[in-house]
C-alpha cells in the first residue's frame, strides 16, 4: 500500500486469514486502524468483518469467535458429518473448551506440526505466497486503474484487498496448493 501512496507498509498490516475472513490492525496512537477507518465513513466499503486483539495478533478468544460466529456459516448442511479443520497456528491458540466445542460439532482440529514449513505449508505455497508477493493485489489495483481511468483512493483499498484475498484463497487455489505440497 505504501507503493500507492498511502503510507502503510505490508509489515504494518497483519493478515489473519481463515477462509475469507481477515483482520487489518494497526495501533496508531493506541487506536485501532479499523476503528479509525469506520469512524471516517466509507473506508471499510467492500471489507469483510474481522476481529482485533489488544496486541494485534491472533489469540484464543479471536479463534473462538471465528469458530462460533463465522466458520459455521461457510459449512452449512453437514448433517453432523465430520469435517477436518487444518490449522497453521500455534497450538496455544486452541484451548480445551475450543476442542470440546469442536468435538460436539463434529469438527476435527488438526494443527500442522511446527518446523515443517518447507514440507507442510500448502497455503504458503499456493495462496499466501502469491498474495504476499503482491502479484494478486497489484493486478487488482492495476485492473481498477485501467477500468476506471482514475487513481485508487483510500475508499477503494478494502474492496480491492478483499477481491485479491478471495482470489488468492479460492477453492481452486486451495486444492492446487495441497496438490503442490
Amino acid at each position: 500500500m505504501a507503493s500507492y501512496g498511502y503510507g502503510y507498509t505490508r509489515q504494518e498490516i497483519t493478515d489473519l486469514a481463515t477462509d475469507f475472513a481477515h483482520t487489518i490492525n494497526i495501533k496508531p496512537g493506541n487506536e485501532e486502524l479499523t476503528l479509525r477507518w469506520e469512524k471516517n465513513g466509507g473506508l471499510m466499503n467492500g471489507a469483510t468483518s474481522g476481529a482485533v486483539s489488544d496486541l494485534g495478533w491472533s489469540n484464543t478468544n479471536i479463534f473462538r469467535q471465528y469458530l462460533t460466529d463465522h466458520f459455521p456459516k461457510y459449512v452449512p448442511g453437514r448433517n453432523n458429518d465430520n469435517i477436518i479443520l487444518l490449522l497453521n497456528w500455534h497450538k496455544s491458540h486452541v484451548a480445551v473448551d475450543i476442542i470440546e466445542w469442536a468435538q460436539e460439532d463434529h469438527i476435527i482440529i488438526h494443527i500442522l506440526p511446527a518446523q515443517t514449513r518447507h514440507i507442510l505449508q500448502p497455503l504458503d505455497v499456493g495462496c499466501y505466497g502469491p498474495l504476499q508477493r503482491t502479484c494478486i493485489y497489484d493486478n487488482k489495483c492495476h485492473k481498477n486503474i485501467r477500468q476506471n481511468y482514475s487513481v485508487i483512493t483510500r475508499y477503494k483499498i478494502c474492496e480491492l484487498a478483499c477481491k485479491a484475498y478471495q482470489k488468492a484463497l479460492s477453492s481452486e487455489n486451495l486444492q492446487s496448493a495441497f496438490r503442490k505440497t
